[in-house]
């Protein structure tokens, strides 16, 4: 019986593959490359992809920063830009991810197999295409109705510029610089953007408007409604231009998610055109949008409002000595394919996706002499502000910019400061000592706080950033001399303190000291010493029961973390939004094999 049972089993057919469960299928489509993290560019995907990444690696193997690695071609500069707010040897012709091509074959296997790699193709990725690219929007307008219903995720530009107006990105400065920084004038994700503004005056804007009207009819007949995450640029020179653009969008239906961006430079008008079509092809109401009579609120609540405008920034606000204050880059979130950034701030833009990119918001302080006083008091009391010294810092190092900082705010404001950071750098014993320049400038900007900003509810961190130098011992003999350094470096932060010492009413002091360093080549011992000295002179100034870390030290912070605390840390998401990684726990640099 059990060899009858074995002669019987080893006659049955062989299973085929579509007798596999479904879900064991597509996990074999995704495994096979059908699903990407980044986008699918319509313009170069397909047929074209193997004649375009020879041409990528013919523009890599330009870059004097390379590796001869043969697996070059699965880099993704897409990841790059998504996770580190940058792209790595990504060129403005728009060579911006070399990714091994999809497996269209499976296509071609069957009609059962063509139609669920269709449905998986189209829903679980992300894509893009650009009119001034190669082949322009032929490949979009050639998606069949099957495939249009199953977009989930798609960005078009229409027409792109610059980042900053009147500029084009330089082929030869790119090159050089593409590696370490890009382009100098551009954020990344804008780098690309070489077209005019659009206007229905010249005869390339008015074709541009027709292809407009033919395309957006036709993704209105076949998008399925509140489910495609749509990103359009179509950058205009003037609101006579962008009006029309807004009205033949009303066609598409509802959109899960949508950011339009139309005009490179902000533009209070025409960012209210896309303002309104966002919500509108998003069926949020727009009933906020209508004007209200501010001033009749109650104080109470108008200030409470004004706290939930752009008033507090949602990270530090940062100033520099000879550039002011600086602003942060794009958000990264505010569309998939980081074709353009649609940050409202930055561009006549808007976008239902979220976006916390900051700028000053200098209109609130013009409305009303009342508005301007309750806004002065917000900002200054509600954000964190660190002043760093700056390119502008001479050699050798000095505490001007401290001052300098002072200066520049008006004399109204100090009283509401709460929150300060101290950024020194360069800092050398002989440098920080009784009657030189630093220390007088440093003197003169303790005494300044004292005497003008409320101690009693100002928060002051004073960070020294300065890395260990060699010493002489070191160049002759190899052999560090730390206990000589040590030395030196507690008796540079000892005289740092002394002016500290007016500041004995300050409702909270926080030092953090960059040396002795500690790491795997120096122990935790050294860490500890730091700590201890730290606590010394924080006790010496404030008294014995300061306790350092209960006051909030450590909170919400790595006591280590590097001088970019003021650039806000997003969380990335893949093309169905769920998270990929968190912002502490990205690929490692060697991941890319550059």
């Amino acid at each position: 019986m059990t060899t009858a049972q074995y002669q019987d089993s080893d006659q049955r057919q062989p299973i085929c593959f579509t007798d596999l469960p479904p879900p064991v299928r597509r996990s074999i489509y995704i495994l096979a490359g059908l699903v990407r993290f980044c986008p699918i560019s319509l313009n170069t995907e397909g047929v074209n992809k193997a004649e375009f990444l020879a041409e990528c690696m013919a523009y890599c193997l330009d870059i004097p920063v390379r590796d001869s690695n043969s697996q070059a071609n699965s880099r993704c500069f897409y990841r790059q830009k998504r996770s580190w707010n940058k792209c790595v040897v990504a060129s403005p012709e728009g060579f911006d991810c070399m990714c091994m091509p999809l497996p269209i074959a499976l296509l071609r296997v069957s009609k059962a197999v063509h139609n669920e790699v269709s449905s998986i193709l189209y829903a679980e990725n992300m894509f893009r295409i650009c009119r001034s690219d190669q082949g322009g929007l032929s490949s979009l307008f050639a998606l069949s109705s099957a495939a249009l219903q199953s977009l989930r995720s798609l960005s078009i530009k229409l027409n792109a510029c610059s980042c900053v107006p009147n500029h084009q990105c330089s082929d030869d400065d790119y090159l050089i610089n593409s590696f370490l920084k890009g382009c100098q004038e551009c954020h990344m994700t804008c780098k690309i953007g070489r077209d005019f503004p659009a206007s229905v005056e010249n005869a390339a804007g008015r074709e541009l408007i027709s292809e407009r009207n033919q395309l957006l009819p036709r993704l209105a007949m076949y998008l399925s409604p509140a489910s495609l995450r749509l990103s359009i640029v179509c950058d205009t020179l003037d609101y006579a231009t962008a009006k029309p653009f807004t009205d033949v969008s009303i066609q598409l239906p509802q959109l899960a998610e949508c950011s339009i961006r139309l005009g490179q430079a902000p533009n209070p008008a025409v960012h209210c055109l896309a303002e309104e079509a966002v919500y509108r092809l998003t069926s949020n109401p727009t009933d906020h949008l209508k004007p209200f009579n501010f001033g009749a609120l109650p104080v109470e609540i108008q200030r409470r409002i004004l706290t939930h405008t752009d008033l507090v920034s949602p990270f530090k606000v940062a100033w520099y000595h000879g550039g002011g204050l600086s602003t942060s880059e794009c958000c990264r979130q505010c569309t998939d394919a980081l074709e353009a950034c649609f940050c409202s701030v930055r561009h006549a833009a808007f976008s239902s996706m979220p976006c916390q990119c900051w700028v000053f918001p200098s209109a609130l302080f013009l409305v009303s002499r009342k508005l301007h006083e309750y806004a002065t008091e917000i900002f200054f009391s509600k954000n964190t502000f660190v002043a760093y010294p700056g390119d502008a810092s001479p050699d050798p190092p000095d505490s001007l910019h401290l001052l300098c900082f002072f200066q520049q705010l008006p004399p109204t404001a100090l009283q509401y400061l709460s929150n300060l950071r101290i950024e020194l750098s360069g800092l050398d014993y002989h440098l920080v000592d009784s009657g030189t320049e630093f220390q007088k400038n440093w003197t003169m900007a303790i005494d300044f706080i004292s005497q003008n900003l409320v101690l009693h509810r100002l928060g002051l961190r004073v960070v020294d950033e300065t890395s260990r130098g060699a010493t002489e011992a070191w160049y002759t003999t190899g052999v560090d001399d730390s206990a000589e350094l040590e030395a030196q470096e507690w008796q540079l932060y000892q005289h740092l303190a002394e002016p500290l010492v007016k500041l004995k009413s300050i409702k909270d002091l926080w030092i953090h000291f960059s040396r002795p360093v500690h790491g795997k080549y120096y122990g935790d011992k050294s860490l500890e010493l730091r700590q201890q000295r730290e606590i010394i002179l924080e006790k010496s100034i404030i008294g014995d029961a300061y306790d350092n870390a209960a006051r909030g030290k450590f909170i919400g912070r790595d006591r280590l973390q590097a001088k970019d605390d003021e650039i806000r840390r997003t969380i990335v998401v893949g093309s169905d939004r769920t998270k990929v990684w968190l912002p502490d726990n990205r690929p490692p640099f060697n991941e890319y094999q550059f």
